[in-house]
């Protein structure tokens, strides 16, 4: 998956943006398992209550509250992973004259932000991750932000270690902190 960082420039500084989003595989297959569902239960749950609000009586709306709310609740599940998988993207914002970083998941209709002081960053972390099962071994790779002991903010993931590599040895050159490698055995 190919991420590119870009420089924007600003009256105060220079400002790095990172970009990212799931791949487009990730998203085709994700959509295709779960939308057929969400889509199956939110059409008789929209049929449903269509034929309700035309036809049904009050003791026959009181009646059937259970039975749509389990139809518009088994309709959000399919639909909001579906949802977040095709548009959901988001970004880091490094802006080094006001000292912050801001990392940003757009959700399309919302978006959640998270500002961090610059000064709080203490490196870059590579992040290996094997998970072994009895059909094989899958490794993948995170590069993220470290901020104070416990905090993380993703800039990069991948399958392909030489990317991951790459990404991070930039990224850290252009924030000026130094990387760091973990591996992690799932």
């Amino acid at each position: 998956m190919q991420q590119s960082t870009y420089h924007h420039e600003t009256q105060s500084g220079t400002r790095l943006v990172f970009p990212w989003h799931l791949p487009l595989s990730a998203r085709l297959v994700t959509g295709g398992l779960l939308l057929p569902f969400a889509l199956f239960f939110g059409y008789y749950a929209f049929s449903g209550l269509v034929e309700y609000i035309r036809y049904a009586t009050w003791q026959e709306w009181i009646s059937s509250i259970p039975g749509f709310i389990l139809m518009l609740a088994l309709t959000l599940v399919f639909a909001v992973p579906a949802w977040f998988s095709f548009l959901g993207k988001g970004w880091v914002t490094v802006d080094k004259a006001q000292g912050t970083i801001e990392a940003v998941r757009d959700w399309a209709i919302y978006k959640q932000r998270r500002q961090y002081a610059l000064a709080d960053a203490h490196c870059v972390m590579l992040t290996e991750e094997i998970k072994s099962n009895e059909r094989g071994t899958r490794v993948s790779y995170t590069v993220q932000i470290m901020i104070g002991k416990n905090t993380a903010v993703l800039l990069y993931f991948t399958d392909n270690e030489t990317e991951a590599e790459t990404f991070a040895a930039s990224a850290a050159n252009s924030l000026a902190l130094p990387v760091q490698t973990q591996r992690q055995q799932l």
